[in-house]
């Protein structure tokens, strides 16, 4: 009994609707705890992955299905000969799915869990945790030129590709996360305790590369070293960021009625400039379990009734527009680095800010639990968020040699209400049937608008992409031009700047 050990493995295989579409999945797990002795426990866990997947390119519809749901039936697919029809001026989607080559790709990951549990005490447990993660992406995109003829049986370029190229990616991540923290739970009569305290350590790192060539003169053997170095191309990019954590936790109840808890957490980033990498942040709890008063021991169609109050502050390092563009590193100047006639060039491409730091929300927190003589459970909430110090980019003129910079600014406020409930309706040894239905509703507005670097004053509008923000509306309100009629001399449409 000192060794547990389950073992899965799973195949999955699936074709599509069309043809030259399939995936394909293989993958192993095994988990395993050994209990070494009576105060040391381990658990090594380990998952494998590989799956491979082949699809046809897609036209201006974006997929098979589309494309042939938007080309007129006025036109041939076919000669009577069997060649592929011309369609219209060579747009025939059976040809272009058929003829004009394919993306494959392989997908690797190997992925586990080694936690080791002492108890070198009563109630005291010490945990440590290592859990890396590997993956490896494969990738080979091959576009073929192809004919299609008239009906004179004149061959004309497909309307596909031009040329024959053949484009291959390799991506590679990796990640460890590492963690340490202690648990004391202990029982003073009617008073329960519990204390928590740990580190915790995540490293992520990718790296990816690219290469492609295209003017192919043998259409069907799709390896690059068969390709013209004349029309060679490569690229390739990495980057890596990082996080540390050290956090508390306080649980007291007294006799299951009356609930606290307390948390406060360290958290330092990578993608903050020295001195703005920390950020601290806390919350606090509190539930009163009603049915476990006294007074209520003679109200038995009442199973349960708890009340919960919190308030709390958490931090975010994300970006809430374009992460992509933020990157691993917000806080630097970031240029692409170029060939211009054959000497290396500098380019500009990202301004940074090195005074960014932690996004802070403040979140109250109030609702009930219930559970009606085991018919009815349910849950119900009400939530006001604060958040300020918002990460996003900014707009700025253009005249500054850029067009946007990353900030901590503006201030929005989301509240709203959730439940969730739980009918039981049938419920027997044999037989059991609940309907469960959940929901919400929340509102979302901009309570303080970024500053305008050039006035001093908050913003009246901040564009991002489609949205716009303005003071009191939504921060995912669309921002459209307002239309103003037609132009009675040009019949134009005109609209309101």
């Amino acid at each position: 009994e000192k060794l547990k050990t389950n073992f899965s493995l799973n195949y999955y295989e699936s074709e599509a609707l069309y043809d030259n579409k399939d995936y394909e999945r293989f993958n192993v797990r095994s988990n395993n705890d050994y209990t070494i002795n009576n105060w040391i426990h381990a658990n090594v866990d380990v998952n494998l992955l590989y799956s491979k997947q082949n699809s046809p390119h897609n036209g201006a519809g974006g997929s098979i299905m589309k494309d042939l749901m938007f080309s007129s039936p006025l036109y041939n697919a076919y000669w009577a000969d069997g060649r592929y029809a011309d369609g219209k001026d060579g747009d025939n989607p059976i040809a272009y799915h058929n003829l004009s080559g394919n993306n494959r790709g392989e997908y690797y990951r190997v992925g586990g869990k080694l936690q080791l549990d002492l108890t070198p005490i009563k109630d005291l447990t010490l945990t440590a945790v290592a859990s890396p993660r590997y993956t490896f992406d494969k990738k080979k995109d091959h576009k073929m030129a192809y004919d299609v003829y008239r009906i004179s049986g004149d061959p004309i370029s497909g309307g596909g590709y031009s040329t024959t190229s053949l484009s291959e990616t390799r991506d590679d991540t990796y990640s460890l996360t590492m963690q340490f923290y202690a648990n004391y739970k202990f029982q003073i009569q009617r008073h329960s305790i519990g204390l928590m305290a740990g580190f915790e350590d995540y490293t992520y790192k990718w790296e990816n590369e690219g290469a492609s060539r295209t003017n192919f003169t043998l259409d069907n053997f799709p390896y690059l070293d068969l390709g013209p170095e004349d029309y060679q191309f490569n690229s390739g990019k990495a980057g890596h960021n990082s996080y540390r954590s050290i956090f508390g936790r306080i649980m007291y109840s007294w006799a299951d009625r009356y609930m606290l808890q307390a948390n406060i957490r360290s958290d330092g980033s990578s993608r903050f400039a020295k001195g703005q990498k920390w950020g601290t942040f806390g919350s606090i709890g509190a539930a009163w379990a009603i049915t476990n008063e006294n007074f209520m021991k003679d109200v038995s169609w009442l199973k349960n009734l708890k009340y919960k109050l919190s308030w709390g502050v958490l931090g975010n390092q994300d970006f809430i527009t374009n992460p992509t563009i933020a990157g691993y590193y917000p806080y630097n100047d970031l240029y692409t680095i170029g060939n211009l006639n054959d000497e290396i060039s500098f380019s500009f491409k990202y301004k940074g800010n090195p005074d960014l730091t932690w996004e802070r929300s403040e979140t109250w927190n109030t609702g009930i639990e219930f559970n009606i003589a085991d018919i009815l459970e349910g849950e119900v909430e009400y939530y006001n968020k604060t958040t300020k110090d918002m990460l996003f980019l900014k707009q700025v003129s253009p005249s500054l040699g850029y067009a946007q910079y990353p900030v901590n600014d503006g201030k929005m406020v989301n509240k709203g209400l959730e439940f969730s409930l739980v009918a039981h309706l049938v419920k027997t040894n044999d037989i059991s049937l609940d309907l469960r239905v959940n929901g919400g509703h929340y509102k979302n507005k901009m309570t303080q608008m970024p500053m305008d670097d050039t006035t001093g004053k908050e913003k009246p509008l901040e564009i991002q992409g489609a949205y716009g923000w303005s003071k009191g509306h939504s921060l995912y309100d669309f921002y459209i031009r307002e239309y103003a009629g037609v132009d009675p001399e040009t019949g134009m449409a005109l609209y309101i700047l």
